[in-house]
């Protein structure tokens, strides 16, 4: 059993203790430890630290934890405490990426990876390098892209739309925006969408067909020319050359749609009514110069083209309606055939370019036929 004490021998024992403390000699003065003389040990610039005009506060803090890590106090893999340079991010990651990125600073290109440069046909990284990133895409989507690019940083939102090479090669492309924290810059990063195919033709086939209409595209109809041309060229001598008509049609007054906000609704219509009003081995194709191109193959003799180039004319001047009004569209239409005077679909193209040239400056005409005369500027 464990001895007690009773309270006044407790007292006494507490009471001499206290004694014994009092009397303790305490020295008068403790010494200072000579912090500033410890800095060098910790990588710490005392210079530096009284210069707040150059030397960035965080500065010091990340000099002293270096110190910390190299005393193996953390562990070397802690992830908080790499250091990351975007350039290394850049090149291990996103040039292995099947989809494409493309950097922009202030509307320049500042980098593309080789999914990216593939889209835009460029060999080198240099030949895209701060160059406006608005010259790789068509001029159709610029408005486009302007407009929705608060959504795409802020929302997340994909936007769909056609890039361009040099080479006026057109691929269609999906993309999200990444913002990229700057206080001098505003940049962000594009990052391309894997396309969703729903049992559809993807990558180069799907760019040939344009977005907004479901038409071929021009590149596709200056393909489906070339073919008609070689043809007619390659029929047997004993059999007669039928003519190939290429319609180019501008509509003049597509800005005042715009501002209506009609023009997608008013060349939607328009497409369908090309499609379901010609014949079938007609190519009715969206284009880049104008609105619309039409091929017109197998035509036998003057008269018929003459019925058939009225009969596109009309569709063009009857108003489309929406639920509220009716919108007016003024086209100019220009037709060049194959095989006077052009022999080659490079040519037809041209000369149906010249002859819209010459509509749109005659004016209230039907349309033009391009006639040896003109001269394609």
């Amino acid at each position: 059993m464990a001895e007690h004490k009773s309270k006044a021998v407790f007292d006494d024992e507490v009471r001499a203790f206290l004694e014994d403390v009092s009397a303790a000699s305490l020295p008068e003065q403790i010494p200072e430890a000579d912090i500033l003389a410890q800095a060098p040990a910790y990588n710490i610039d005392l210079d530096g630290l009284e210069d707040t005009q150059n030397v960035p506060a965080a500065a010091v803090t990340v000099q002293a934890e270096a110190a910390y890590r190299d005393d193996k106090t953390v562990p070397a893999d802690n992830f908080e405490e790499i250091d990351i340079k975007l350039s290394d991010v850049v090149s291990k990651i996103f040039e292995q990426s099947h989809r494409p990125y493309v950097i922009v600073c202030d509307d320049k290109v500042e980098y593309m990876n080789r999914a990216a440069l593939d889209l835009v046909g460029a060999s080198e990284p240099t030949q895209v390098l701060h160059h406006n990133f608005f010259e790789f895409v068509i001029k159709e989507d610029w408005n486009k892209l302007a407009e929705n690019i608060g959504v795409m940083l802020t929302d997340n939102a994909e936007v769909q739309f056609m890039m361009k090479s040099p080479l006026d090669k057109v691929s269609k492309v999906k993309m999200r925006a990444i913002y990229v924290p700057d206080s001098q810059h505003f940049s962000f990063i594009l990052v391309g969408v894997p396309p969703e195919t729903n049992g559809q033709p993807a990558g180069n086939v799907v760019s040939m067909f344009d977005a907004l209409t479901g038409l071929p595209n021009f590149y596709l109809f200056e393909d489906r020319v070339q073919v008609a041309v070689n043809n007619e060229n390659y029929k047997d001598v004993r059999q007669a050359r039928n003519m190939i008509a290429v319609l180019g049609v501008s509509l003049d007054n597509l800005q005042n749609l715009k501002q209506a906000k009609m023009d997608e609704f008013v060349i939607k219509k328009l497409a369908s009514r090309l499609v379901l009003g010609l014949p079938r081995h007609y190519t009715v194709a969206r284009g880049l110069k104008y609105q619309f191109w039409v091929m017109m193959n197998d035509i036998s003799s003057e008269a018929e083209l003459e019925v058939e180039a009225a009969k596109v004319r009309a569709m063009f001047d009857e108003p489309v309606a929406d639920n509220f009004t009716e919108h007016f569209v003024h086209a100019s239409i220009g037709i060049s055939v194959f095989p006077r005077p052009a022999k080659s679909a490079k040519k037809l193209i041209e000369q149906s370019i010249a002859a819209v040239g010459e509509a749109q400056k005659r004016g209230n005409v039907p349309y033009v036929v391009y006639e040896p005369p003109l001269k394609i500027a």
